[in-house]
């Protein structure tokens, strides 16, 4: 049986970098997407991140199959 452990964190939602994307203006987060993409290399998935509104802050729940 497949079995996972999880990882809840915390970062802080600032720093944005407005690019055009398909025609839209939008805020990157370039600090958030290293993060992400470095936690995908060690074999963490994300499942569901929320923005804390007015905190300033996102939670980010990533999970990866135990070892």
């Amino acid at each position: 049986m497949r079995s996972w452990e999880y990882m809840a964190v915390e970062l802080p939602f600032e720093q944005w970098s407005p690019v055009i994307v398909s025609d839209v203006k939008v805020n990157k987060l370039p600090h958030i997407e290293a993060a992400l993409n470095e936690w995908g290399m060690q074999g963490w998935e994300l499942v569901n991140s929320q923005y804390r509104g007015g905190s300033g802050y996102a939670v980010f729940i990533l999970k990866r199959e135990r070892q």
